[in-house]
């Protein structure tokens, strides 16, 4: 008799989730429930909690308050690794403090294991795809760069390199291309628009500004001070009333789409195969 395969319905699952520095709530209260191919704009205005929200669901930051579950039960000594090597995640903000003088090539490495750092031995195949994916990127004369000495764009696309590193089901991207230049931010959405299209992925893209909407983005959720503001369609809170609500004055919502400058020159494009 064929055994049924049981598929987890959330990826991830917050119920109350909270964390506090000393008498400061950071984020309070937080619910989410995300499922699996489900894309999620994570709205809200710097210093609302977005970071710390992001950190929490990628296994490096511990909840105080509430309970997490991803890809169907909690964070443990025993999985987090496990875990981690599943998610990619790109936040500048988090790892800037982090990194200072390690090298490029260690840290895309850390990402196939969930680390800072690189633990474990490491294969030429893995040797290799550090640089398939910094060339890509165009730091193949970097991989031996500390990541002090790198510009914050570059950096950004050390930090892309690293959640490639390994076949991620979850990408976490915090302001993902905050510091890169127009070419390569044109270049960074065209592969997220083309990694969208992949039903198995779950996508949380975190930004405060308006014009990162995208239809791309079915659901949305609205973060004030470190609390759920609204949740839900995309198309239903981007609306003029509840922005006015969301911003606490009165503001009105265009319809004029925005345009984005992509290069022509084909070797200055992605090979989106790495990604995939």
């Amino acid at each position: 008799m064929m055994q049924e395969v049981y598929e987890v319905p959330y990826v991830i699952e917050a119920q109350n989730l909270g964390y506090q520095v000393g008498q400061q709530k950071l984020l309070n209260g937080i619910n989410l429930r995300v499922k699996k191919g489900e894309h999620w704009l994570i709205y809200g205005m710097n210093g609302c909690g977005k970071t710390t929200l992001l950190s929490i669901l990628a296994g490096f930051r511990q909840q105080t308050q509430g309970e997490l579950k991803v890809f169907g039960d909690e964070f443990t000594a025993d999985n987090v690794l496990e875990k981690r090597q599943k998610i990619g995640w790109i936040s500048s903000s988090f790892f800037d403090t982090k990194y200072r003088h390690e090298r490029v090539r260690d840290i895309v490495l850390s990402g196939k294991f969930g680390t800072y750092g690189i633990d474990w031995d490491i294969s030429s195949k893995d040797e290799n795809r550090v640089k398939d994916l910094l060339t890509a990127l165009g730091l193949e004369d970097k991989q031996h760069l500390s990541y002090d000495r790198l510009s914050k764009g570059q950096r950004q696309n050390v930090l892309i390199a690293r959640a490639f590193m390994g076949q991620p089901e979850i990408l976490l991207l915090d302001e993902p291309y905050s510091g890169l230049d127009v070419l390569a931010k044109a270049r960074f959405m065209e592969l997220l628009e083309k990694l969208m299209q992949n039903k198995d992925l779950t996508v949380l893209f975190v930004s405060h500004e308006i014009n990162d909407v995208s239809k791309a983005f079915d659901n949305t959720l609205m973060l004030r001070n470190g609390r759920c503001f609204a949740q839900g369609k995309t198309e239903d809170l981007f609306q003029t009333a509840n922005l006015s609500a969301f911003f606490q004055q009165s503001v009105e919502v265009g319809t004029k789409e925005e345009t984005l400058i992509k290069p022509t020159d084909e070797r200055k494009q992605l090979k989106m195969d790495l990604f995939l």
